[in-house]
């Protein structure tokens, strides 16, 4: 079983370039992404049967600085298309809790709760395509794909080599649909 989530918060100032419809952006954003993995497995064993669980929880807690570019690619009456593309380099705050479990009288449970700021950077790039149709004057809907790119990042499968430390090594790309209403005062 393997389940994440991901959660962003960023604070940007904008600069205009050009003639306007393009926009630098710069700032600050904090990223939590979160994995959990666990395993199962029964093998008979004589008249009994043997059940090992393992479990690994991660969570990658971001912090860093951004870069980029919004541009303003379409735009009508009805509708406008914009264009989002960000990266930048990120401290890691990392934490993981693994734990083994087993009813083989052999061999004993164990926990390790690790927690570790990997040497390395992690990297996390920004891609987005948003459709925005006016609503009112003072709301709009919008609707559009984003992906991310998480590079030098924990995750759960790295960590069964070594449940007592931290292994950063890994990667990931998400992506999906996004909606919304934004609101203008």
């Amino acid at each position: 079983n393997l389940g994440s989530g991901i959660q962003t918060l960023e604070m940007n100032s904008r600069t205009p370039m050009g003639s306007g419809n393009i926009q630098f952006v710069s700032g600050f954003r904090w990223l939590e992404w979160r994995e959990s993995f666990s395993l199962s497995t029964s093998v008979p064993s004589g008249t009994t049967t043997v059940i090992d669980n393992y479990a690994t929880n991660v969570i990658n807690s971001l912090y860093g600085g951004q870069i980029g570019i919004d541009a303003l690619i379409y735009t009508s009456n009805w509708l406008r298309a914009e264009g989002l593309i960000k990266g930048g380099a990120y401290y890691n705050n990392t934490a993981s809790h693994s734990s083994y479990q087993t009813n083989d009288p052999s061999s004993s449970n164990a926990n390790w709760d690790v927690t570790a700021a990997p040497s390395s950077g992690t990297f996390v790039g920004e891609l987005g395509f948003t459709g925005v149709i006016p609503l009112t004057s003072c709301l709009d809907f919008r609707f559009g794909y984003v992906g991310f790119w998480l590079e030098s990042i924990a995750q759960p499968t790295e960590q069964l080599s070594a449940p007592d430390a931290v292994v950063s090594n890994g990667g990931t790309i998400v992506q999906g649909v996004s909606l919304g209403l934004e609101g203008r005062w």
